[in-house]
């Protein structure tokens, strides 16, 4: 008779891991150039449950609208 299958625990501090710093930067980057990026990353790690998470997520958000919000300025402005 086969054992039933029995699964392994999963460790949960890789969800609790702060964002490495690599990643930060070339989110940023990237949402210079594409701001949705961090407005669609910004929201997916503020709504994760740890607060280091939350706290890089804000800082996405912040980045991408206050770019759009630069770029609509330009286009307003005729630049």
């Amino acid at each position: 008779m086969a054992t039933p299958f029995t699964p392994i625990p999963v460790s949960s501090s890789y969800d609790k891991a702060a964002v490495d710093p690599a990643v930060k930067a070339l989110v940023i980057i990237g949402t210079l150039f594409v701001p949705l990026l961090g407005i669609i990353l910004g929201a997916i790690y503020l709504a994760s449950g740890s607060p280091e998470k939350q706290a890089v997520g804000r800082l996405w958000l912040i980045v991408g609208t206050s770019l759009i919000g630069l770029y609509l300025l330009c286009v307003a402005a005729g630049a």
